[in-house]
């Protein structure tokens, strides 16, 4: 039941492109969310993955599995502070 409502996470992309089988990096001057990316694609089982990955922070911002797509745009990397995780009613 859990992988039903599960939604993959950027650190998921990262994992599946390490243990992908054969993939296809393509530089290009690709833009994607006014970002330059990198195009990596792959075949998992009979779906073709592709993921765009952030140049800059080398973080996936879009990943594409077969006729499923996930956006990533309001990320946050190293950016929490303790304002952020602390309840309203101690601050």
């Amino acid at each position: 039941m859990y992988n039903q409502f599960y939604v993959f996470t950027p650190a998921d992309w990262m994992d599946k492109m390490r243990t992908a089988q054969d993939p296809t990096v393509t530089f290009k001057a690709k833009t994607l969310f006014n970002r330059r990316v990198d195009e990596i694609t792959w075949e998992q089982g009979s779906a073709q993955t592709t993921v765009y990955v952030d140049h800059t922070f080398g973080v996936p911002i879009e990943a594409i599995q077969g006729t499923e797509k996930w956006d990533y745009l309001q990320m946050g990397i190293n950016q929490v502070a303790a304002l952020d995780v602390t309840r309203p009613d101690i601050r």
